[in-house]
């Protein structure tokens, strides 16, 4: 029996050399696939309460005052950098009716008929309503306005101030002409751009009939962090 055992416990021994030389510790893997890195996208939307993001301001007399407006808004995401707003115009071209009525056409060349009959066949001049109108642009604060519906021309909206530099007081040819800073608007942040457009009671007959066509153009920059 005493042979036995020992004969046994070398065979344990003999396993356990083995074992140690043939075993491994365990391991896993796992693999992502799909990846990518690269720029967010900065993106201004335009829109209107009325659906149609444009300044149509026509058909207009002395006296009479006309509004619009406009809402802007900066993309509402993570990868969007507070930015700064500016409004400027372009193709800004003076149209010359001619012939809207005998009373234009004699406040600009005269009241002979052959001056009248030259004017309306030629129309060379340029138009003068950009002279003769005024305007202003006006904007609310960043943030107050959440919606296009929130430019409203009524009562209850959010207040609406000046752009820089201010345009009270000059003519529309000299606003179009200009360049504005609208402030800074934060991922999400939305603004309301509001023009208004008059003829004074002391337009003269040369401005019937004529207009002025334009585009704007809004530009949005990244605020660059201070090094």
């Amino acid at each position: 029996m005493r042979k036995t055992v020992l004969g046994i416990a070398g065979i344990a021994v003999a396993l356990t050399m083995i074992g140690g030389a043939t075993f491994a510790a365990w391991s896993d893997f796992a693999e992502v696939k799909g990846n990518e890195s690269g720029a967010g996208v900065l993106t201004l939307d335009v829109s209107a309460a009325d659906g149609a993001p444009t300044f149509t301001l026509d058909d207009m007399v002395p006296g009479k005052l006309k509004e619009e407006n406009m809402f802007l808004v900066n993309r509402d995401d993570d990868a969007v950098p507070l930015a700064n707003l500016r409004l400027s115009f372009s193709n800004v071209n003076e149209n010359e009716n001619g012939c809207s009525s005998n009373s234009e056409a004699a406040a600009e060349n005269g009241t002979t008929i052959a001056a009248l009959d030259a004017d309306c066949a030629l129309a060379l001049d340029l138009g003068e309503f950009g002279s003769q109108a005024q305007g202003q642009i006006l904007k609310t604060a960043p943030g107050a306005a959440k919606t296009a519906a929130d430019c409203s021309l009524g009562t209850g909206g959010p207040a609406f101030g000046s752009v820089s530099p201010g345009t009270s007081g000059k003519t529309f040819a000299q606003i179009l002409a200009g360049d504005y800073d609208m402030g800074s608007l934060a991922p999400g942040q939305g603004i309301c751009v509001r023009m208004n457009v008059s003829l004074p009671i002391g337009a003269t007959d040369a401005s019937q009939g004529d207009s002025v066509s334009y585009d704007l153009r809004f530009d949005l920059s990244q605020v660059l962090p201070t090094p």
